[in-house]
């Protein structure tokens, strides 16, 4: 199994009051129980085994009530990961 971490504008995150970090296997999502404009930045995901490293960001907007994620592009399930990724 994978170790997954989560970054909040560059600073290690863990599971709160505020926000639930989950995996089951495959996807890894952090939700948060009530979204608040001080949420608002850029999130990154990251899942390492032993084949290597995958990475996910997303930036969240707050305005006005409303909250907006923007993604990029998804990677693979890093279970499926054939070799490790060089960067």
């Amino acid at each position: 199994m994978p170790s997954i971490s989560w970054k909040y504008n560059g600073v290690a995150i863990k599971s709160s009051s505020e926000m639930v970090q989950s995996y089951n296997g495959r996807i890894a999502k952090l939700m948060f129980l009530s979204v608040k404009a001080d949420n608002a930045g850029v999130y990154e995901c990251t899942g390492t085994n032993n084949n290597g490293e995958v990475k996910s960001v997303a930036t969240l907007i707050v305005q006005g009530g409303q909250y907006f994620i923007y993604m990029d592009d998804p990677p693979p399930p890093i279970n499926s990961m054939p070799y490790p990724i060089v960067q």
